[in-house]
């Protein structure tokens, strides 16, 4: 930000006019913050158990835990955003890394859920070893990551992603956002349709 027009803005802890804002942001952090230990403890205690992590289940849901706990963390700071919202006037880059990052975990767990639901049944057909993940689902999760790690980037350095009045969204004033935004959908809905119709399948399975 230009030095001058840096002088001219108000000082950056300069607290919200907005009382809603503000509610809203110390909810953002009372809850996180409640959480963050429970996170802490559970992932360290799931990571650092040997008979957990010889199986795949286990190990492909330590990981959605690790992405949520990352999510959680920048719920934290997106927390202070409404109540000091200067803080994302003066430091876009770094507000725009946060919700960047948050979106991108987000999107990060749908082919963990994918791969988690088809693992499942793959191992009750008794179709897949369940201490090892079979090639076909590693190229999912590999894809996943390319591609969160693809939008992630983008969203972050094109600034297409911010923070408004009270939560994260796209800036439809950056010609990205509206591409970013379908690609999202168009990643997150079949994968819910395919956790769906896996699970469903277990069902029918245990019921037969």
């Amino acid at each position: 930000m230009d030095a001058k027009l840096l002088a001219e803005r108000p000082p950056l802890f300069t607290i919200n006019n907005d009382p809603e804002a503000i509610r809203i942001g110390i909810i953002y952090i009372c809850l996180s913050s409640f959480m963050i230990p429970f996170y802490l403890i559970f992932n360290w205690v799931m990571w650092r158990d040997k008979d957990i992590k010889r199986m795949l289940i286990y190990r492909l849901m330590n990981m959605i835990n690790l992405i949520d706990f990352g999510q959680l963390i920048c719920h934290f700071i997106s927390g202070f955003f409404p109540i000091f919202p200067e803080i994302t006037h003066r430091s876009e880059f770094f507000s725009s890394f946060v919700g960047s990052t948050v979106n991108s975990l987000w999107q990060a767990m749908f082919p963990y859920f994918c791969v988690l639901s088809i693992s499942r049944i793959l191992i009750i057909k008794k179709r897949m070893d369940p201490k090892q993940l079979i090639w076909p689902l590693r190229c999912i999760i590999t894809v996943g990551w390319i591609f969160t790690i693809t939008v992630w980037l983008w969203s972050w350095l094109g600034m297409a992603f911010i923070f408004g009045k009270i939560a994260w969204e796209y800036d439809f004033t950056v010609w990205s956002s509206k591409y970013l935004q379908i690609l999202e959908i168009a990643w997150c809905w079949p994968a819910i349709l395919t956790c769906y119709l896996m699970y469903l399948a277990i069902i029918v399975h245990l019921l037969m």
